[in-house]
């Protein structure tokens, strides 16, 4: 028979799945001591087994192996490491529709985590992207094409901070609704080797900004000789592309 000590460990938050050649996951028969095992009575089933260890693991798993033959002789022991190498996993995202009226900073609600807590993920930056021409967003670095990058600020607010409280502002005047799309990037660093993968998640946002009554601007003036008809020059407009002049009393 074989056990991989420490299997069932509650410090995992999952348990190693095995499976045999075609596949199927066998049934592991879990001691007193937390430990697993699994006994075979011919050695063919042992070709083609496969382990799957924990999820969000990249701890190595030592099995501990044990053969007798049919005549009684004394039992063969070692044992078996398999390295298991650290990736990143994909980290959470959420992020909820948001709206605000024009000219005025919008609270975008972002919220990004690792999933594998043992430490050695974390989270490096969220894009944000598709910000409309002259919008701007209270924090993060401006890049092209409409793209935000957030990232942790040396001496200053880190990653969570900066989304607890940002907001958007869309261009003046504008009442455009539009679409963020937020992508948030993580990486692992195994301890064991310091290999570094990374992973990723992206999520849309929408923005609806609500339309405000605008202050009219006139103007006019003019100049010319007396006795003759002079030009007043009068104009009057909403800054608001949707807004319309309904009078002008003069």
């Amino acid at each position: 028979w074989w056990r991989r000590s420490g299997l069932y460990k509650r410090q995992f938050p999952g348990v190693s799945v095995i499976k045999d050649a075609d596949g199927i996951a066998l049934t592991v028969t879990e001691a007193s001591d937390g430990t697993g095992s699994i006994t075979f009575t011919s050695t063919a089933d042992l070709a083609g087994l496969t382990i799957t260890p924990p999820a969000n693991s990249g701890d190595d798993i030592t099995l501990s192996l044990r053969a007798t033959d049919s005549d009684g002789g004394d039992a063969a022991t070692a044992t078996a490491t398999i390295v298991v190498d650290a990736v990143a996993d994909q980290p959470t995202l959420s992020a909820q529709a948001a709206s605000g009226d024009e000219d005025s900073a919008i609270a975008l609600t972002i919220s990004t985590d690792v999933t594998d807590t043992d430490g050695s993920e974390s989270i490096t930056s969220v894009v944000i992207t598709n910000v409309p021409v002259d919008a701007e967003l209270s924090s993060g670095v401006e890049g092209p094409a409409g793209t935000w990058t957030i990232s942790d600020i040396d001496g200053g607010a880190d990653i969570a901070t900066q989304l607890s409280g940002l907001t958007v502002t869309p261009e003046a005047d504008s009442t455009a609704d539009f679409q963020l799309v937020v992508t948030t990037h993580s990486q692992d660093v195994d301890p064991e080797t310091d290999a570094i993968t990374t992973n990723s998640n992206s999520t849309t946002l929408d923005v609806s900004v609500n339309a405000v009554d605008d202050v009219a601007v006139v103007s006019g003036g003019g100049s010319g000789d007396e006795a003759s008809a002079i030009a007043l020059n009068l104009a009057a407009r909403v800054p608001d592309s949707g807004g319309t002049i309904s009078s002008v009393t003069v």
